[in-house]
């Protein structure tokens, strides 16, 4: 929870924003209008289009804007005329609301009281990723606050903690219907199903997410179960998921010698292993990850990515390991051999 807040001096009823400049808000990407306004200021337009352009929105400005706007704090979509069209938020406080980020549908709604609506930079389209890549998943990605300005500029992050495979599964029909050009999915899920669910059960969810991706040509690369300090419990299950896992990804690069493997394993588990799994990589819940853990994530689904396109115009490096379909830190172990 970030308790951050900037105020413009000159005027109350100009944005609320957050930067080392705070009146000067020409470079971020997302800002929220006034509390109680339902316009933006020159230059940013309303979030309409779409819940998934607001929870696109709430991502990027997760790391600028005052207040939380974790993907868990998304309230769902309403039709109401009392509250602003577009998304926008309630700040924590407001009694007018309930706090969180709702996705208004009303195109007559108007302003009200503490509700502020998000504005994104006009030229910035929230349904068209322009890296191609966009995150979806549980905890793992609505708490990896960096994924779309540090990991992937240009991403855009559909996290939201508690998922499980079935939750994602039920979402992204919908979410590839709006969101265009996406080429690759970071995905993390499997471990809020192991809870309560067999290793063959969850790898079943999952790979009902995985056909809705390849039914659109989507590329995906999944990161792997973490052998978390405080669930020692499931780890047994963890990694006989992670072994199905690993075992479909060979199946299907297989199957896809032409255009690369269309299911790349980051071997999340082994890796830590291999750190001695300090808990230092945690937050303090034991559970989720730490700076330092989401550090090496950031470095090892950039390794695979890059690694993955395979371009014709790099060194050596690249052209033999972008068959790679298994991955452990920044080492291919597993990865299909072919000729010329």
């Amino acid at each position: 929870m970030k308790q951050r807040l900037c105020i413009n001096l000159i005027a109350f009823s100009l944005p609320l924003i957050l930067k080392i400049n705070p009146c000067n808000s020409s470079d971020e990407e997302i800002i929220f209008a006034s509390e109680g306004s339902n316009i933006c200021p020159p230059s940013y337009k309303k979030v309409t289009s779409s819940k998934w352009a607001c929870m696109a929105a709430m991502a990027l400005g997760d790391q600028n804007l005052p207040g939380d706007q974790d993907g868990e704090t998304f309230k769902g979509s309403e039709n109401v005329s009392d509250f602003p069209y577009g998304c926008y938020e309630c700040p924590q406080g407001s009694n007018t609301c309930g706090k969180g980020t709702w996705f208004n549908t009303e195109s007559s709604g108007q302003g009200n009281l503490k509700a502020r609506p998000y504005c994104v930079r006009s030229s910035l389209d929230l349904e068209q990723p322009e890296s191609g890549i966009i995150f979806v998943g549980d905890s793992d990605v609505d708490y990896w606050r960096e994924s779309s300005s540090v990991t992937f500029p240009g991403s855009f992050n559909y996290g939201i903690a508690g998922y499980t495979c079935q939750q994602v599964q039920k979402d992204l029909r919908d979410l590839l219907k709006v969101v265009k050009g996406v080429k690759f999915i970071v995905l993390v899920c499997g471990e809020n199903d192991l809870t309560n669910s067999s290793p063959s059960v969850t790898f079943k969810r999952f790979r009902k997410v995985y056909q809705k991706a390849r039914r659109k040509n989507i590329r995906v690369m999944m990161m792997g179960t973490k052998p978390e300090p405080d669930t020692g419990n499931l780890h047994r299950k963890y990694r006989n998921y992670d072994n199905r896992l690993k075992v479909l990804a060979q199946k299907e690069a297989e199957k896809n010698l032409k255009d690369g493997p269309p299911f790349i394993f980051v071997d999340v588990y082994k890796a830590f292993k291999s750190l001695n799994n300090p808990r230092s990589l945690y937050a303090e819940d034991g559970l989720h990850l730490s700076a330092e853990g989401y550090a090496y994530w950031n470095t090892w689904v950039q390794n695979a990515h890059d690694n993955a396109l395979c371009d014709d115009n790099d060194d050596y490096y690249y052209k033999d390991t972008c068959n790679c379909y298994l991955w452990k830190k920044m080492t291919c172990t597993k990865k299909i051999e072919v000729e010329g």
